[in-house]
């Protein structure tokens, strides 16, 4: 089947006028090899005698006794038919949902005659197996389970209304939510508080049903809420955030720059504050850091899913603010400045715990996210394992292309078909086809770019030609007119650890050293650099020649600024690091004119505090 979307949409449009008039005047166009009522005795079988493997192997069977035993033409037809079908449908995604649980944290619940319940409605409940198995990255599938079940007991009137929000907790709160703790409070001795899912639950839950919020989270998806959820603040402050913090959603940008600009804060000092709240910091004010804390919490507390984003750009480092400003819309720019050209924002994942760009949330908003597409080629990917499960290569294939011509930024979707062509062994051209059209799909995701960058290369390994293939990215890289300097410095270190791996050493230095001359007159990219350059030339033996180097440059390329606080601080940051690998390498003469510059420039910078920072 090939990836044309031209070919195949005409042929599924008109599988769904006919299937819809079929139904429509009661046709059978096809015999289930299952009962809804045998799918429904089997599950209960599941969960009340922890049947599991029986189970599963019962619906995949099913599933394809079903695609098997459909009439001609089959392909797209059949396998949309089998993913529609509601029994049909409602197999594949309980097969979905059981690759991707233990037994163990099935067996836990159906033990407990209070979970129970959750469990035997989840399994029938197909948005709900399906929104999880959509969601659902990096978690503890026990403890995600677990939390999930016991919101749902708690709330029997409002569990169907708020399913998404308690699935957002059960992923946020699988692992340990901590409250942030004042500045300089936190110790050993003095250890952090943890929240409550059930707590947090039940705050938004109630504020919404009271119409507190900025947003109707019960119309928002898991992946939205999770954003709100986590606030690691106490209810007390999202009560204040919500009494006195009353913008609209679009405007939440606003609140940026609410608190004041402290110099005192910018000197580090935390005593400016009697306690680290909300009102405090609206009063008192911050600098970048608490002013995105203040943004974000507000707005979490008020429904808007929130983030403070950290970047570095020409004065060094910085945060500012992302939020959603309205469904499908999100705003990137509070308390940016656009003349510091920050490459991306960086934030932590609140399921994860892992440090994500903001492009994920770029993706994430994608309009095709919200579109019935992007469900439907979901489902072809959960097919498409059920048929891998059943040695059906070419079919799982099949229902992969299917997928990502249903919906082409469908990532997963992507990621899943070049995995299947990866362990079948496709012919390199083909793999190359599908990377191409990708790139047409993804064209505005620098991000989703650089990986087909890295998958090609990946397969350029085998044929002897990644250097040539690195090497070709990273000018295309250096070629392009925007700000992605994150992505080229990536390039940089991939293409100089390909000719280590290799054992190709001065190779590898002259990547470091041609990339110092080529970016680092930007401060950034020149201590990304150089830090990368120092560790390979660390594990070589080759320190005291690549410092040589290193400085000469630093003082050819990084001229001293003046009369700006922040990128002076930014050059003597990178001047004294320098300067400390100098003296560890008995260069101390070099190291110390160095250290007596940043010195001297440190003192400026610090002279200028009265002319009025912001």
């Amino acid at each position: 089947m090939a990836v044309r979307r031209q070919q195949l949409l005409p042929a599924l449009t008109g599988f769904a006028v006919l299937f819809g008039a079929a139904i429509a005047d009661g046709a059978q166009l096809y015999k289930r090899p299952i009962t809804a009522e045998d799918l429904r005795a089997s599950t209960v079988a599941a969960v009340e005698k922890d049947e599991w493997g029986r189970h599963q192997e019962f619906v995949e069977r099913a599933v394809g006794e079903f695609i098997k035993g459909l009439p001609p033409p089959g392909g797209a037809q059949s396998l949309n038919l089998a993913v529609n079908d509601e029994v049909i449908g409602l197999a594949v995604a309980q097969a979905a949902f059981l690759r991707s649980v233990t037994t163990n944290s099935l067996d836990y619940i159906s033990a407990d005659t209070e979970l129970r319940p959750f469990l035997q409605w989840l399994m029938m409940h197909r948005p709900s197996l399906e929104d999880y198995r959509e969601s659902v990255k990096g978690d503890d599938p026990e403890k995600v389970l677990q939390h999930w079940a016991r919101l749902w007991g708690a709330d029997p009137v409002g569990r169907e209304k708020y399913r998404n929000l308690a699935l957002a907790c059960a992923l946020v709160f699988d692992k340990p939510v901590a409250l942030r703790p004042e500045p300089g409070t936190f110790s050993e001795n003095n250890p952090p508080t943890l929240l409550d899912a059930r707590e947090r639950y039940l705050d938004f839950r109630n504020a919404a049903e009271r119409g507190l919020l900025r947003t109707r989270i019960e119309e928002m998806a898991p992946w939205e809420l999770v954003w709100v959820v986590n606030a690691a603040v106490p209810a007390s402050e999202l009560a204040w955030a919500r009494e006195h913090m009353r913008l609209a959603q679009s405007r939440w940008g606003d609140t940026y720059n609410m608190p004041p600009y402290n110099k005192n804060r910018l000197l580090g000092s935390d005593s400016v504050y009697k306690d680290y709240t909300l009102a405090e910091i609206k009063k008192v004010g911050g600098i970048c850091g608490d002013r995105a804390y203040f943004a974000s919490i507000t707005a979490k507390a008020n429904g808007i899913p929130a983030m403070p984003l950290l970047g570095e750009g020409r004065r060094g480092g910085h945060v500012w603010l992302g939020f959603e400003a309205a469904p499908g819309r999100w705003d990137f720019s509070a308390g940016r400045y656009a003349e510091d050209r920050y490459a991306t924002g960086y934030t932590q994942d609140p399921q994860t715990r892992e440090i994500i760009k903001e492009q994920t949330l770029h993706l994430l908003a994608d309009p095709q996210r919200r579109s019935p597409a992007y469900r439907q080629a979901s489902r072809l990917i959960w097919l498409a394992e059920v048929l891998a499960a059943l040695k059906q290569p070419a079919l799982a294939a099949d229902a992969l292309e299917l997928a990502v011509n249903t919906c082409s930024r469908n990532l997963p979707a992507w990621t899943a078909l070049l995995d299947h062509l990866k362990q079948t062994a496709a012919p390199r051209a083909k793999s190359d086809r599908l990377l191409l059209a990708m790139r047409g799909a993804f064209r505005n995701y620098p991000d989703v770019l650089a990986l087909t960058d890295q998958w090609e290369a990946a397969a350029a390994a085998g044929d002897g030609e990644m250097a040539k293939v690195l090497r070709r990215q990273q000018h295309k890289l250096e070629s392009r007119a925007d700000d992605r300097t994150d992505l080229l410095l990536q390039s940089i270190a991939q293409r100089a650890a390909a000719f280590e791996k290799q054992g190709n050493l001065d190779a590898a230095e002259r990547v470091y050293r041609d990339a110092v001359v080529t970016q680092g007159r930007e401060l950034v990219a020149f201590r990304v650099i150089v830090s990368g350059y120092m560790e390979f030339a660390a594990r070589h033996n080759r320190q005291h020649d690549a410092l040589r180097y290193v400085f000469s440059k630093f003082e050819e390329l990084q001229r001293e600024p003046h009369g700006d606080y922040f990128a002076m601080n930014a050059w003597t940051g990178v001047a004294r690091l320098l300067a400390d690998q100098l003296e560890k390498d008995n260069q101390a003469s070099k190291a110390k004119r160095l250290r007596r510059d940043a010195d001297r420039l440190a003192k400026s910078a610090r002279n200028l505090l009265d002319t009025g920072l912001e």
